[in-house]
């Protein structure tokens, strides 16, 4: 357990998030920034949206973790411009956030993967609303971007792997930030496995 938390830790300060100007989250709870930011203009319990991703209650835990580069704008929505665009979620007005987004997790990327286990397994989580269309995969430790999403998923074989979850939303958002809004898949060979076991 240590050395999966060691593990996790490392892949955080190794893979941080890119900086952005405006907004900084960092100088406080993310979801206390919203409030000051948007008061006067939305009324208590107003809607909070990713793109078009209404963020629910269970959300806002994981959402409360956002850092500076998380977001590239925060859009405060008056009530009538809220139900405009959302219908009567936005009753109470709504805040309209834009992720920063990693090109190298783009769906071109996502749309070469021809693992048959992955991608019966991807079908499943998503039926489950567990993840989108293009999670992070993380292989044997290795966060994966670019071409290496179909070049190490597609090389992996369903008897060479020993484990393949999601990581749980709260956790995969403190490591990987907003990159994680799709979910995040971790996948652990036996080989992998046997090797940490050992030590």
């Amino acid at each position: 357990m240590k050395k999966l938390f060691a593990l996790l830790l490392l892949l955080k300060l190794t893979y941080n998030n890119a900086q952005s100007k405006g907004f900084n989250a960092n100088e406080d709870q993310f979801l206390t920034k919203l409030d000051s930011v948007s008061n006067g203009i939305v009324e208590p319990g107003y809607a909070i949206y990713i793109n078009d991703y209404k963020v629910t209650e269970e959300d806002k835990e994981w959402l409360a973790l956002a850092g500076k580069g998380d977001f590239i704008s925060i859009k405060v929505l008056s009530k009538k411009e809220a139900m405009a665009k959302f219908g009567a979620d936005g009753e109470k007005g709504a805040v309209l956030l834009t992720p920063f987004t990693d090109e190298l997790l783009d769906m071109k990327y996502y749309n070469g993967i021809t693992n048959m286990f992955v991608l019966g397994k991807m079908v499943d989580m998503m039926a489950a609303k567990q993840i989108g269309a293009n999670p992070v995969f993380v292989v044997d430790g290795k966060p994966l971007r670019g071409d290496s999403i179909v070049t190490i998923v597609n090389a992996l074989k369903e008897e060479e792997i020993s484990r393949l979850t999601v990581l749980k939303k709260k956790a995969a958002f403190s490591i990987y930030g907003i990159r994680a809004l799709p979910g995040v898949i971790l996948i652990f060979t036996k080989e992998y496995e046997e090797k940490h076991q050992k030590k």
